[in-house]
């Protein structure tokens, strides 16, 4: 007995196909249904039954593959490097700037392939609570990053700089002089 191995399976499937396709067009004008596309053999005594034979489908063209993350990714697209994009990743770059305090792991320097940029919409349940008023909404993250920031406490930490940046120097120690000419007189 032969084993599959041996056997030239696909000569056997060609033949196969060529006469199904020969058996449906005599169905179809018996407007009898289709046979199934798999081929099925019989099991001999005492062996197992061995699994059905399908008819391969050649492809001849590949589906074109759309430019995305993939899969894993959620098909994420491609992201058009806009000069509104190029800006707002700036400012992501640059945000160690805008809050010292609070470390942040450092970004690339160029835009990612795939990105997407979205706009946040508070839900009907958020009206009272996390809504932002009109005069609160910014057109862009530039704006909305300078006006998180309290003008007060930036005045005050240019006034500490500018205090630092001038102590020791001439017009530091004048000033110092004529304090004690103040209180001494």
């Amino acid at each position: 007995m032969t084993s599959l191995a041996d056997i030239d399976l696909d000569g056997l499937l060609r033949e196969a196909e060529s006469r199904l396709s020969k058996t449906r067009t005599s169905q179809q004008i018996d407007n009898k249904p289709p046979l199934s596309g798999s081929l099925t053999s019989v099991p001999s005594r005492g062996a197992a039954p061995r699994e059905a034979l399908s008819v391969r489908q050649i492809q001849t063209t590949k589906t074109p593959t759309e430019d995305t993350a993939g899969k894993d990714w959620f098909h994420l697209p491609k992201a058009d490097a806009t000069s509104e994009l190029k800006r707002d990743w700036q400012i992501l770059r640059m945000r160690n700037v805008l809050d010292p305090k609070q470390q942040r792991k450092a970004l690339r320097p160029e835009i990612p392939k795939y990105a997407q940029v979205g706009e946040i919409v508070a839900g009907p349940t958020d009206f009272y609570s996390a809504r932002m008023t009109r005069k609160e909404r910014k057109h862009n993250l530039l704006q909305e990053a300078l006006d998180s920031r309290d003008e007060s406490k930036m005045r005050h930490k240019y006034a500490n700089i500018q205090h630092d940046k001038t102590s020791g120097k001439k017009g530091s120690y004048r000033k110092f002089l004529s304090q004690r000419k103040k209180f001494k007189g």
